[in-house]
């Protein structure tokens, strides 16, 4: 094969070498930390045909997703080169892009659970790597970001939660109340019920409040009749200007 067929060599000698299981399986053996590697199915490994392109959507020749067996879970080793002259900031950030892809299309398989994957970068740059290896080295407070990007998100369940509650979320309760009872999509009795939090909770967005309403209920007639005997003349006239404002948009 001539020189000029070899766009990027790089690319063509990290395919060429660790596209064979054999070469990958000896790289992995003699790379990989001892605990990691114990819990990886050498022999269950197998190179896949899955690629995924870049932003400008160029496909990564020089990554290669190998599938194996990991922990007794089915897995993935992604390999991806890095052979610029300058080491890549984001690198982190690159491969859980990466990642998401691959979990997503796992899932589209029918699989059930997220796979396991193991992220190797190979690096043959000019000078000595020194950039961050992980996800958190990329934020500002990295500690922050532990908590609630990796370890967890922050959830807010409005079903469990007691109506006492959700008033300590203060500005933001009305909102919550009214989402809470959304699902049923039944608010007359709802109105009756809570009339008083209307006002006492009232906020920036009481309009959106029974526009919301009117949109999800069906027994429009029974809103607008309890809009009717509300004693807060403000409530009052701003239920009535979101029923205009939705009859008008038909």
């Amino acid at each position: 094969m001539s020189e000029t067929t070899i766009h990027n060599p790089h690319d063509f000698l990290v395919k060429q070498a660790f596209g064979h299981k054999e070469v990958m399986v000896d790289f992995l053996a003699s790379r990989l930390p001892k605990e990691t590697l114990q819990r990886i199915d050498l022999s269950s490994l197998r190179l896949t045909n899955k690629s995924f392109g870049t932003k400008k959507g160029k496909a990564k020749h020089s990554d290669l997703i190998y599938a194996a067996t990991i922990s007794g879970q089915a897995g993935y080793l992604y390999i991806s080169l890095e052979h610029q002259s300058e080491e890549e900031k984001y690198m982190p950030l690159r491969q859980l892009e990466y990642n998401v892809l691959l979990m997503r299309q796992h899932l589209e398989e029918g699989h059930k659970t997220l796979p396991l994957i193991v992220n190797i970068c190979l690096y043959n740059g000019l000078q000595p790597y020194q950039g961050p290896v992980t996800l958190l080295e990329l934020f500002a407070h990295p500690d922050i970001a532990k908590q609630y990007l990796v370890e967890g998100y922050h959830l807010v369940d409005l079903r469990s939660d007691s109506i006492e509650k959700i008033e300590q979320d203060k500005k933001a309760a009305l909102a919550g109340l009214v989402l809470k009872q959304g699902k049923f999509r039944d608010f007359c009795q709802w109105i009756d019920r809570y009339e008083a939090l209307l006002s006492l909770l009232a906020g920036p967005y009481n309009d959106r409040i029974y526009q919301y309403m009117f949109t999800l209920d069906p027994n429009k007639k029974g809103i607008l009749e309890r809009i009717e005997r509300l004693e807060d003349p403000t409530q009052k006239q701003i239920a009535m200007t979101a029923a205009q404002y939705l009859r008008q948009e038909g």
